[in-house]
């Protein structure tokens, strides 16, 4: 995927006094960007390409903010600052940000950076006082503090970033070693042994690519920039890229895909982006509209259309809205004038079902044949955390499921274990099942059935797909037997995977919008047996190809009868 134009938008109406840093939503929803001067955190929501300034939290940070960080699962927002409690925590409902209660164990000096780990299970808290890290595990709205690692940061924590798979953690701080990297396992922390090839000056920034198979590091002094190669434990320096730079590195981002990474850094033209081929990065051409000052902060939005900028000058904050080429395939009968293009069925990336907090709350209701307790009702397999054993049923046998608010097709269900090793605990998963829907929550229909299913180690998650997704209200997970624990079952995190069916897409005529909207994208496999869901036409009057070309070519089917094409 190759960009083919990074354009400014308009400035939000509202804007900040000054920004030191910016991190959008999960959503890519919000824009929250860090500033020095009062509210400290000013909040947007995205309405298409225009951000809108929400109105202020009631409970603003008590001083200058440094950096933020939204939970993977788009429910909280960290953010750190220079005066106590140090770091202040909202909860995100609807556009209302609500300010949780402190927690326990707080910093005791100025708050630099904070990170949550994938899973929205951690938070990381860099600071000036002792300790410089603070590593906290979320148990709904409370955040409790860790025992530290054994081996701290030498000097204040500016910046920290975990990897895709929450197993890594790399701190980036004030005194040599300048970066350190912990391997997490479970709730314990283990610094590894420093890298063999280390910056000689404070890191401000640091990143992990979203394979975790690459490291960036970005510092006050020359080159500015050091790229690591990540295999497994190992983190070995690449060669550093042609074109670095112009002056000390503040920040760095990913693109969502990993293809392009982004380096905030004082020293015109402010903002460089790299695009990443293998250990190759290749800086793009500096941007038409670029930064006013020196930059502090960049983002990626998580949809990958978005890159935002805080720096040093007026307007402070610049949005810059990208657009992408690919090479892209659309179909045609012979004979036939329309063009069409052919939306695959997939299954959605993450459960339909909302994070509850009770059985009927927010939306939908979860029940089941029977509880072990109200500690372990049906909701906690719904609460999307890995908080002891989930939902626990009273029986070896029993049923455990969800009801949505309107019918839905349903493509995949996981089944997850809890987090103790115990083998009472593992023992008690389900073994034999059947996945069922249901219209009305009287019958039943079995979508899928899994025998000597088992589970040996705590917080596995196993995936289930179903043949022929139809839709219904109700699902359900209908167990016959465990793993041999007489006594009780648990699961403690159940999810549900929408699947959206095939769309036709009827178009006019061949255009550049319709190739690059409406395409079908290289590599991908076409099933011209799935039944399609709906039909949409769409009559457009532009033929403009730009600069691309077009290639035409004949599939013969005259002979042989084809049910798949890759294109």
């Amino acid at each position: 995927m190759a960009v083919i134009k990074i354009k400014k938008l308009s400035d939000p109406s509202s804007l900040p006094m000054s920004a030191s840093g910016c991190s959008f939503s999960s959503d890519s929803e919000f824009l929250a960007v860090t500033s020095f001067h009062r509210p400290y955190i000013i909040l947007y929501k995205r309405e298409g390409d225009i951000f809108i300034k929400l109105p202020n939290p009631s409970n603003l940070p008590s001083g200058d903010v440094y950096g933020c960080s939204f939970s993977p699962d788009g429910a909280y927002l960290a953010v750190a600052h220079n005066s106590s409690p140090y770091i202040t925590i909202y909860k995100i409902n609807g556009d209302d940000f609500e300010k949780v209660d402190n927690p326990s164990s707080l910093p005791t000096g100025i708050g630099y950076g904070c990170s949550f780990s994938p899973d929205g299970s951690y938070l990381a808290v860099g600071s000036f006082g002792r300790p410089p890290l603070l590593i906290y595990k979320r148990r709904g709205d409370t955040f409790i503090k860790l025992n530290d690692p054994t081996y701290l940061p030498s000097g204040a924590v500016l910046s920290c970033s975990f990897a895709p798979d929450g197993g890594h953690f790399a701190v980036g701080h004030v005194g040599s070693p300048y970066v350190s990297i912990y391997k997490r396992n479970g709730d314990t922390f283990t610094k590894l042994a420093n890298l063999s090839n280390l910056p000689t000056s404070p890191t401000n920034g640091c990143t992990i690519s979203p394979d975790g198979n690459c490291m960036v590091i970005v510092c006050d002094s020359p080159p500015f920039i050091t790229i690591y190669e990540k295999n497994g434990d190992t983190f070995s320096k690449l060669a550093k890229p042609i074109d670095l730079p112009e002056g000390s590195g503040k920040s760095c981002s990913f693109s969502p895909d990993g293809r392009y990474l982004a380096v905030a850094h004082q020293g015109s033209p402010f903002l460089t982006i790299y695009m990443r081929d293998g250990d190759t990065f290749m800086k793009l051409n500096s941007l038409s509209d670029l930064p006013t000052g020196n930059s502090n902060g960049c983002s990626f939005s998580p949809n990958g259309n978005y890159l935002a900028v805080s720096h040093d000058a007026a307007p402070f904050i610049t949005i810059y809205r990208l657009k992408y080429s690919q090479d892209k395939v659309l179909l045609t009968s012979y004979n036939e004038s329309n063009i069409y293009s052919l939306i695959p069925s997939k299954n959605g990336v993450g459960t339909a079902i909302p994070r509850m907090t009770s059985n009927h709350s927010p939306s939908g209701r979860a029940f089941s044949s029977r509880i072990w307790g109200n500690a372990f009702d049906a909701w906690y397999a719904f609460n999307q955390m890995n908080d002891g054993q989930g939902s626990v049923s009273a029986t070896d046998n029993g049923y455990l499921g969800y009801e949505f608010e309107e019918i839905i097709a349903i493509g995949k269900y996981s089944i997850s274990s809890g987090t103790s090793t115990s083998s009472d605990a593992l023992s008690a998963m389900p073994k034999d099942w059947t996945f069922e829907g249901s219209e009305d929550g009287e019958k039943w229909m079995i979508l899928d059935s899994q025998n000597n299913q088992s589970w040996t180690t705590a917080v596995t998650e196993k995936e289930f797909n179903i043949i022929n997704p139809t839709h219904y209200k109700f699902y359900r997970l209908n167990w016959r037997t465990n793993n041999g624990n007489s006594n009780y079952t648990n699961i403690n995190e159940l999810k549900m995977f929408e699947h959206f069916f095939s769309e036709l897409i009827s178009l006019n005529m061949v255009s550049e919008e319709n190739f690059l909207t409406y395409g079908i994208e290289n590599e991908d496999e076409i099933d011209i047996t799935q039944p399609v869901q709906e039909v949409i036409s769409v009559i457009q009057s532009s033929t403009i190809l730009n600069a691309g070309k077009v290639y035409e070519h004949e599939l013969g089917l005259s002979k042989r009868r084809v049910d798949h094409i890759i294109v």
